[in-house]
């Protein structure tokens, strides 16, 4: 791997608010020993994985990957839009389900989302 294609995934990485801080240094580790040592040494040390905004919810990676299995498979999913509370626990802003009919999902503003 090119020392650019490691910088440019481990950016993406990086950047994605939808992956923790351990899961984010746990890829670009992997990512590392895939590449040439000069591309490996480019990266160690110049990020602190926990500053960048990444979220603190592990399950995210599950979730992505069970909603991209429901478009695979041509399925609807229900969910609850939850939010935090000043308790810093989440709390449903609805009691009322979402029923959505997914067809891909996107990044944006650094998450990933479904495209209705």
């Amino acid at each position: 791997m090119e020392p650019s294609e490691v910088k440019l995934i481990s950016d993406g990485l990086l950047f994605s608010r939808y992956v923790t801080g351990r899961e984010t240094e746990r890829l670009i580790s992997k990512i590392e020993k895939q590449s040439s040592p000069f591309a490996e040494n480019r990266i160690k040390g110049s990020v602190n994985y926990e500053t960048i905004g990444h979220t603190e919810n592990a399950q995210v990676l599950y979730t992505v990957e069970l909603l991209n299995q429901a478009i695979e498979k041509k399925k609807q999913i229900e969910f609850l839009y939850c939010e935090y509370g000043t308790d810093k626990k989440l709390h449903p802003k609805k009691t009322d389900k979402y029923i959505i009919n997914p067809y891909y999902t996107v990044t944006a503003n650094g998450r990933q989302q479904p495209w209705l």
